[in-house]
């Protein structure tokens, strides 16, 4: 295929998909990919070293119609994404996760927004469900719309606003000048670098639900660790925006304390009242803080009703 080819003025748009262990959500994310509008389109699949049948499943069922490769390790969704993008073709590139699903004018309408506002970035709105789901019953938590556009990295590292992996399109060129996906991080990859390719450019959005999330169904102690160490590493990567800013400093201890209340609830009262301190003003905290008193069973409910309400997987609500 030829390297950023066209059909009938159509830029190509390569899809990237990673997975792994998933051959029957991830066959039904790759036929949304083929059923879009934009016709001008290549699938990726990056299997991250499957022990089931997801490549016999994959090969058969697609053939042709996807480019499909196997790590000889297991390496991490980032380094999936990251070889996606290192063999894909078009100028523009858009990330599925393997258990969401797209609408099918998705892309379609992300491509007119970014040719009219010369965007490097554009997101839609989504629906987001619990794990739980089923093609008869979907547990519709949340809806998430688009909230800013332009240049947004003062929003964007006040609050991950943009979110999952699924909801955005890209140029190409912008995702190698930001640095591609940081292989060390193991949660907030994605909110690292949208904070990156938002600080040099131009960031546009779709104000319609395009996107079917799937959230849950991971162990939450891992969950919650891994988010945490993720996060303090992406607040250090930017502190030279973050330190001088009380109110933003305020903010993100605020999360990791919500979110370190689960798990030692003396460190997350401790990372509390740091937030406190520079800014009073925060009865979500406040309350989380009182919650916790009641002990972790209590409090874990209580977090993950409101993760799920927000639709945020961070600690974010």
């Amino acid at each position: 295929m030829v390297e950023g080819g066209t059909k009938k003025g159509k830029e190509l748009v390569s899809v990237v998909i990673p997975t792994y262990n998933r051959p029957k959500k991830t066959s039904k994310a790759i036929q949304s990919a083929l059923d879009q509008s934009y016709t001008q389109v290549e699938v990726i699949v990056v299997d991250d070293h499957s022990k089931d049948n997801t490549k016999d499943k994959l090969t058969k069922t697609f053939g042709e119609k996807i480019k499909y490769r196997r790590n000889r390790k297991n390496r991490g969704a980032s380094y999936c994404r990251n070889l996606g993008v290192s063999i894909s073709s078009g100028r523009y590139i858009a990330f599925l996760d393997s258990d969401d699903l797209w609408h099918a004018r998705k892309i379609e309408r992300q491509m007119k927004v970014m040719k009219q506002k010369n965007s490097s970035l554009c997101y839609t709105g989504e629906s987001v469900y619990g794990s739980q789901s089923t093609d008869e019953r979907k547990n519709l938590l949340n809806k998430r719309y688009p909230e800013h556009n332009g240049r947004v990295f003062s929003e964007l590292i006040y609050r991950d606003f943009i979110g999952a992996c699924s909801r955005v399109l890209i140029t190409k060129e912008s995702f190698l000048n930001a640095g591609r996906f940081d292989e060390s991080l193991s949660a907030r990859e994605d909110w690292d670098l949208w904070l990156r390719i938002a600080k040099k450019g131009h960031v546009s959005s779709v104000e319609e639900i395009l996107v079917e999330r799937y959230v849950g169904g991971e162990g939450l102690s891992r969950e919650i660790s891994r988010v945490i160490t993720s996060t303090k590493k992406v607040v250090d990567k930017h502190s030279r925006y973050v330190s001088k800013n009380k109110k933003l400093l305020s903010r993100h201890l605020s999360d990791l304390a919500k979110l370190q209340m689960q798990e030692d609830r003396r460190e997350g009262i401790l990372m509390a009242f740091a937030s406190l301190l520079l800014n009073f003003r925060q009865p979500k905290l406040i309350a989380s803080s009182i919650i916790s008193l009641f002990g972790t069973y209590i409090y874990r409910k209580v977090y993950s009703v409101m993760k799920h309400m927000s639709g945020h997987s961070d600690g974010q609500f």
